[in-house]
């Protein structure tokens, strides 16, 4: 819709019916316009993210923290440029980065499970505020992950063993749905 409001071609068109109507309070500055471009441009590199993290084919959790940290940059960057609606939304966004997207000991293990990544500084401010090394903080996500894969396994087993097996409870349950 951005897109659309700030194509020049029909930016005339819009302003001239809006007048038309008696509605030319309406009709957009050109700063108007130029805080629309900042924010269409501001706005495609959410959504490269977006596009790459939504990727069906491959996996994409060892990406989360890179793309974080890119996001965090995005969101520092001061540009004496930029209108204030961006400056303010910047703000905003960065206030609210880590209760939105946040980072999880998941994010992190499967980035450092990735190699290319291992260099990250946030994975060296993770490790600081949790007060343990790289390799401690993996094994224990690890040996947790096995224990809680333990016993969701045994509750299947307890389940399907306490499960009636007759074919008549399956035919009336079935029977009651239709």
């Amino acid at each position: 819709m951005l897109k659309c409001i700030s194509n020049d071609a029909k930016r005339q068109p819009i302003d001239t019916l809006l007048n038309e109507i008696g509605r030319g309070d309406l009709v957009l500055q050109d700063t108007e316009y130029e805080t629309i471009q900042a924010l269409i441009k501001f706005r495609e590199n959410f959504k490269k993210i977006v596009d790459v993290l939504s990727s069906e084919t491959q996996p994409t959790m060892n990406l989360v923290l890179v793309f974080w940290s890119e996001v965090k940059k995005l969101l520092e960057e001061a540009n004496d440029d930029a209108a204030l609606a961006i400056a303010r939304l910047k703000n905003n966004m960065f206030e609210s980065l880590n209760s939105r997207f946040p980072l999880t000991g998941v994010v992190v293990a499967s980035t450092l499970l990735d190699c290319r990544f291992n260099a990250i500084h946030e994975i060296d401010e993770f490790m600081q505020k949790r007060e343990v090394t790289k390799v401690s903080f993996l094994s224990t996500m690890v040996r947790n992950r096995l224990t809680t894969e333990d016993l969701r396994q045994n509750e299947i087993i307890d389940t399907a063993k306490a499960r009636p097996t007759s074919s008549a409870g399956s035919l009336n349950f079935l029977l009651e749905l239709v």
